[in-house]
């Protein structure tokens, strides 16, 4: 029988759960968090074996400044694009209530997280403000970058290492890449469009300084392409 590493992966913005398939595979608990309940619903059929067992748990919540009950705009055509933000035209969309939550609520003992990866469609940097005012800072995080801002808040943190990914490149490789485990061993693993791709020492590259990314971030375009991008940030190595 599989061992399961009692640190805990939370994936902010679970979506269709390609994420949480690849935090799973490296043996890590995870909490997978989504505002999009027929995606939830998806997601406890897809992963009924990992519920049952208690590798994985599912919440359909909105991440918020508060606890309450908020409206969440769905698009089934496109669901990457379901937000919290109203659109100006509905064409398309449907509204639905969610339960809401801050960011820290949700979160177990600060000594527990593994890693933390935010994909909340605009509300990322409300979540680190969260984080920040109850000094919970993971050792490893990942947010959308679509703010300068977000790189910004991540270095007014703390977090002294960082890598700029181009998500609008993940899961075009053909073959498998190779990922580590929590038990160490190196398995393959096929990343899928649209999902956050590998984390920590999965990621290729060197890690950069703040004022590293900053300039990479404004010059993405120019550096890398375009695209969306994740920041990936960690707190220095003792």
């Amino acid at each position: 029988m599989e061992t399961v590493n009692q640190k805990v992966i939370y994936d902010i913005g679970m979506h269709n759960g390609d994420d949480t398939e690849y935090y799973l595979k490296k043996g890590f608990r995870v909490v997978a968090v989504e505002a999009n309940p027929s995606l939830c619903e998806a997601a406890k059929t897809r992963f009924a074996e990992q519920i049952a067992s208690g590798q994985l748990q599912v919440h359909n919540v909105a991440i918020a400044a508060e606890a309450g009950v908020i409206k969440f705009y769905v698009n089934d055509k496109k669901s990457v694009l379901s937000t919290l933000h109203e659109p100006a035209d509905m064409s398309g969309w449907r509204e639905v209530e969610c339960k809401s939550l801050p960011l820290t609520s949700i979160l177990e003992s600060p000594d527990s997280i593994e890693f933390v990866k935010l994909d909340i469609e605009g509300a990322d940097l409300l979540a680190l403000e969260d984080l920040y005012r109850h000094r919970v800072l993971p050792s490893n995080i990942s947010c959308e970058a679509h703010q300068v801002e977000v790189v910004c808040k991540l270095v007014s943190m703390g977090y002294q290492r960082f890598k700029l990914v181009r998500c609008s490149v993940i899961g075009k490789r053909d073959k498998p890449s190779k990922i580590t485990t929590a038990d160490g061993l190196v398995v393959g693993h096929k990343f899928m469009r649209h999902s956050s791709g590998p984390f920590g020492n999965d990621l290729s590259g060197r890690w950069l300084t703040a004022d590293q990314v900053l300039y990479a971030w404004l010059g993405r375009g120019i550096l890398y392409g375009g695209g969306w991008y994740d920041v990936h940030a960690a707190m220095p190595k003792t």
